[in-house]
Order: structure tokens, then C-alpha cells, then sequence
């Protein structure tokens, strides 16, 4: 699905590994939106953390004052467990096991980090239409995932670029 272009966000397609590309990638940038993604692996996996590991040096080195935020998902670090029953007890830990090791280590490397940052977990992502409409948690008691429509997480993520009120904590959003 395409990413809908706006006066204010310019993508970038390459490798968050390569440390030469992000460099130039966010040199300049406000705000560095980190959504990266695997197919389900079952065998050790550090792609996230390399990746966060290599944006989060290259900020420090050469943009330190712009906003980290970061997508996560939901099961990774202490939203673990808010997810249905089934993905919590099956999806989660079965499947899921090696890539959200490495999502916990990601947002442990955000956290220790000095710049300003968020990490977001958006609830189960699915293809629906943008409508502005969702719920943004810190406190996840008693808190299950919903649905969320990448349009709608993407609109928050540009609202949080913009007003950063979510500033060094972590969120669910769905």
C-alpha cells in the first residue's frame, strides 16, 4: 500500500543496516518515523536492533536534536500479554518468538538512548480506511489490542511527529 505524500514527510526507501544510508537519510529531518518490518522468521533474529542500533548512532552523530519514534507492536516489552487471547498464547510466543525478542531489545536501545524519542505499538493493523478515530494508551490495565488501519496508525504517528505529546514514553494505539 502506498504511503500517501505530504507537503511535510519525505520517505526514504533503503536499508536501515546500511549505516552510510541513514545518515543521509536523516540529516536535515525533524522527526525520523522508524516502521520496519520481517516475515515471520523462527530462527535468531537482531534486524530490528541493528537497524534502531545504526538510526539511534546516526542521530547522535549528526542530528541529535530530532524526534525518534519508533513502531514497535504489541507484545513487545511491557505490552506483553494485551494482545487477544489467542495472539498473546499462540501468535506471540509460538510464532512470533525470535522477532519480538529482537523488538524487545529495539525499544531497550531507545530507551537507554539520549534523544527524544516514543515508541508506539499499534493494535492489529488492517487495510480499512482512514478515519481518525482510535484510542492512544499509556496505561494498558486491563487493556486489550483493537484493530487499527495503517491509515489511522499512520495518522497518529504524523500527529505525535507534529505535537510530541507522547514524548520518552511508550503507547498503544488502536
Amino acid at each position: 500500500m502506498p504511503i500517501p505524500l505530504l507537503p511535510t514527510l519525505t520517505a526514504h526507501l533503503g536499508s536501515a543496516l546500511d549505516p552510510e544510508a541513514v545518515k543521509n537519510t536523516i540529516v536535515g529531518a525533524n522527526t525520523i518515523i522508524v516502521t520496519l518490518g520481517l516475515p515471520i522468521q523462527f530462527s535468531h533474529c537482531s534486524f530490528f536492533s541493528q537497524a534502531t542500533k545504526n538510526i539511534i548512532d546516526a542521530m547522535l552523530g549528526w542530528n541529535p536534536k530530532a524526534y525518534l519514534l519508533v513502531v514497535t507492536g504489541i507484545g513487545a516489552g511491557d505490552s506483553k500479554g494485551h494482545g487477544s487471547f489467542f495472539y498473546a498464547y499462540f501468535t506471540r510466543p509460538f510464532l512470533l518468538r525470535a522477532l519480538y525478542k529482537d523488538k524487545d531489545r529495539q525499544e531497550n536501545l531507545v530507551k537507554k538512548s539520549a534523544l527524544d524519542w516514543s515508541i508506539c505499538r499499534p493494535g492489529f493493523l488492517t487495510n480499512g480506511p482512514l478515519t481518525g478515530v482510535y484510542r492512544v494508551l499509556e496505561d494498558l490495565t486491563d487493556v486489550r489490542a483493537e484493530n487499527i488501519s495503517r491509515f489511522d496508525c499512520a495518522d497518529y504517528l504524523i500527529r505525535e511527529a507534529t505535537y510530541r505529546n507522547y514524548l520518552k514514553k511508550t503507547t498503544l494505539v488502536g
